[in-house]
């Protein structure tokens, strides 16, 4: 899948797999679990960097090309010996977890071969994007600037340990060892490092995909109490595929904006005629439901 980015005519693509809500959730699990590492079982305190500029992030990206055979058609995850568990702590930026902190994590009843089964379908996914970087410029001045990357990439690799039970030799724990060793990995860990995140409710992983992905697209980085967005423009977010207004409208309601009213993440929605066509109007009353 293929699209030009609007705000800087990048041409964007998308391939070997499709990025869900369930897939943001796991990216949330491995950022959360990196910034734990990274400031000793507790969030940093400071800021750091891995690209001082642009130049830097491009000279790394064909670094990494050069050095790593490409091969868009199959992830290299897989069972680890003990040998593969050492090459994975010596990489630069790696972390390693279990079924049952994962699971903690995303407050769902997930069964271990499921979370492999997440985890395996968004190591595949391959980007080239035009991504945002949180860049240095002077001593105090922090800007987010676009990176547009030439190549695809995927946002990690992985391996695991399978913990079997002694009575019947079934797997039911996992242990898990992520490396960001690509430079979309990297870009990644560098915006963590950058502060350049935000917070979401764990209550959030339980809505529908549709509520989930609107809510990152459209709510969590608006401060704004009252958010206007056109029918149009909600469906091509969402990627929806109805010809009938009406059904769209009907769906967006009933798997998005009454889930997240239910749950709280917003106050209230209402449907009006704009300009531009049929827009919603989503409110928010800021208090502490929303502190994350």
């Amino acid at each position: 899948y293929e699209w030009i980015d609007k705000k800087y005519g990048h041409r964007c693509s998308i391939n070997n797999g499709y990025w869900g809500a369930r897939n943001y959730m796991v990216m949330d699990a491995l950022g959360y679990f990196y910034l734990l590492k990274e400031g000793g079982d507790r969030l940093p305190n400071d800021t750091s960097e891995l690209f001082k500029d642009i130049e830097s992030i491009r000279k790394r990206e064909v670094e990494l090309d050069q050095s790593v055979p490409q091969n868009t058609s199959e992830s290299k995850n897989s069972l680890l010996s003990d040998n593969d568990v050492e090459t994975f702590m010596k990489s630069k930026h790696w972390i390693r977890f279990n079924d049952k902190i994962f699971r903690k994590f995303a407050n769902l009843n997930l069964k271990s071969n499921e979370i492999l089964k997440l985890f395996i379908e968004t190591s595949r996914v391959e980007f080239i994007l035009a991504f945002p970087v949180r860049l240095k410029l002077g001593d105090k001045e922090i800007r987010e600037r676009p990176y547009l990357m030439r190549m695809f990439s995927r946002f990690f690799e992985f391996g695991y340990i399978e913990r079997p039970r002694e009575s019947d030799g079934v797997v039911r724990k996992r242990e898990y060892f992520v490396t960001f060793n690509t430079i979309l990995g990297e870009l990644f860990i560098h915006n963590l490092k950058m502060k350049n995140y935000d917070w979401v409710r764990v209550d959030l992983y339980s809505l529908p995909a549709s509520a989930q992905i609107f809510f990152r697209k459209f709510i969590v980085n608006n401060n704004l109490p009252s958010i206007p967005i056109n029918l149009e423009t909600i469906v091509q977010k969402l990627n929806l595929v109805d010809g009938n207004k009406r059904n769209l409208e009907n769906t967006i309601i009933a798997n998005v904006f009454d889930p997240l009213k239910m749950q709280g993440f917003i106050s209230s929605y209402e449907k009006t005629d704009g300009l531009q066509g049929t827009k919603f109007i989503i409110r928010r009353k800021f208090g502490k439901k929303d502190g994350n």
